[in-house]
Order: C-alpha cells, then sequence, then structure tokens
C-alpha cells in the first residue's frame, strides 16, 4: 500500500519490489534503513540494539518500543522547532534565526525518518517492512527517487553494495 505513495516518484517501483523474492525484500528494508541511517547519522545506543535485532524473528517488542521512543523524541524536537520558527515567521524575527530554526526542524525531522526506516525494517509483516522502510528512507533523504531507484535496482540485480550504489546517486556532479 505504502508502495503506491513512493510509487508517484519512482514509477515501476511496486512491480520491480513484488517481483523480488521474499529473501530480496527483507534485504531491500534492511538496505533502505542503512541507507538512511549512512547518509543520515543518529548517534544513540538504541540504534545498536535495533540494527542488532534486524537478523532476529521475532524482534523482542522492547527494541521497537525503545526505537519508536528515539522517533517521538526526534519528531518532538522538530514540531518544537517548527513551532517556534512559525512564531518567528509571525513576529518578524531575523533572517539568520529563520536560517537556524529551519536547518534545526529540518535536521531533527530527517533523523526521526532514518530511524523510522530502521524501525520499519524491523517490521514482522514483510509488505510493511519494505514499504516502510522505503518510504522513510526517502523521507530521509528529502525525496530522492533516483537514490530509491538505485537502491532497489541495486538489491534487485544482486549487487555487492547495493547501499553505496546508491549513495553515488547522492554525489554531487
Amino acid at each position: 500500500m505504502i508502495l503506491a505513495v513512493l510509487e508517484q516518484d519512482v514509477p515501476g517501483l511496486t512491480a520491480r519490489v513484488h517481483a523480488m523474492d521474499r529473501g530480496q525484500q527483507r534485504v531491500l528494508s534492511r538496505a533502505a534503513a542503512q541507507l538512511a541511517l549512512r547518509v543520515i547519522p543518529v548517534d544513540d545506543p538504541r540504534l545498536g540494539r535495533a540494527w542488532a535485532a534486524l537478523g532476529t524473528t521475532p524482534v523482542d517488542p522492547a527494541i521497537s518500543d525503545h526505537l519508536q521512543v528515539l522517533v517521538d523524541e526526534l519528531d518532538d524536537e522538530a514540531a518544537a522547532a517548527q513551532i517556534e520558527l512559525d512564531d518567528i515567521l509571525e513576529t518578524g524575527g531575523t533572517r539568520d534565526r529563520q536560517l537556524a530554526l529551519t536547518a534545526r526542524y529540518e535536521r531533527a525531522f530527517a533523523r526521526a525518518r532514518a530511524c523510522e526506516a530502521l524501525a520499519a525494517a524491523l517490521e514482522p509483516d514483510l509488505d510493511d517492512a519494505v514499504g516502510g522502510a522505503l518510504y522513510e528512507a526517502n523521507a530521509a533523504l528529502d525525496h530522492s527517487p533516483a537514490t530509491i531507484r538505485a537502491l532497489v535496482e541495486g538489491v534487485a540485480s544482486g549487487a555487492s553494495d547495493p547501499v553505496g550504489d546508491a549513495l553515488r546517486q547522492l554525489a554531487p556532479r
């Protein structure tokens, strides 16, 4: 279902993902989380436990819960920056303050989405895992359809480093 939303930015994505076998889809969900967190690093001990849980079934609910708390904290940070920015815009704050708050919001939002990509990859339902991880990774990357397409193609073709291949789509040309 969530792949249909991404389909607007990445035509053919849904068919490409559905053509993968279940093992490739699981790899793709994990690769999407890796991509997001390599581009948008988050230094928090709760991530270590979540990474370790990627290969386990079922995932300990406490790990998912701790990761969700982290996502909520980052979303709250983004919301606070947005509220402060809205106040500054209404009262005519300095341009520098507006830029600083915009950057704070964007950073917190991207970090939350990167962590949410990892949370999605932990989902037991494979459709939710792959769709959610790709969706959140795309949001963390500020909507980069070429990067998401490269990641999907890399996993589908059995590339040795699909995350690295996708990262090259982000490099300045």
